[in-house]
């Protein structure tokens, strides 16, 4: 069983107040302001590593229901890389087992996959939202061009 996690109040606060910028050099990596601070075990610091920033959930009362999947493979594991091969074979598993293409999107680990390819600014927020607000109907672009990434259209 895997551990949900959450985002802090200050890493909330932090994105209200549009703080982080992608860094121009690595895009894993998020950049503030030089007048930014983090609180980390009750002091400020410039800098900081992304532990402050999530917060790990506990409550076993109610378990966690995502309507994101996680049937694509996971980010960084050598067993099991994240490529043009496995994309296309999550693909063509989903679309064999008639899923709507939605369900397909809706997976964390493929989400963070199509990064790589669909632009940030533009694409990425579009799709989150149509994922997010269950917008099925508006996806037909984003499956053609996904499906072509693939090689399977």
């Amino acid at each position: 069983m895997g551990v949900s996690l959450q985002v802090t109040d200050q890493c909330v606060a932090l994105a209200q107040r549009e703080a982080f910028s992608q860094s121009n050099t690595d895009p894993r990596v998020a950049k503030t302001a030089k007048d930014c601070c983090f609180i980390v075990d009750k002091k400020e610091q410039r800098k900081t590593t992304m532990e402050p920033l999530v917060a790990r959930v506990f409550d076993i009362a109610r378990p966690f229901e995502s309507p994101l999947g996680t049937g694509f493979p996971i980010e960084n594991r050598p067993t099991e890389p994240q490529t043009s091969h496995s994309m296309a074979s999550y693909l063509r598993l989903r679309r064999d087992r008639r899923e709507p293409f939605i369900k397909t999107v809706s997976d964390l680990h493929f989400l963070l996959f199509l990064c790589n390819m669909l632009d940030m600014k533009v694409d990425m927020p579009v799709l989150c939202d149509k994922v997010v607000n269950g917008k099925h109907d508006e996806l037909d672009g984003f499956q053609m061009m996904i499906n072509c990434y693939a090689g399977l259209q």
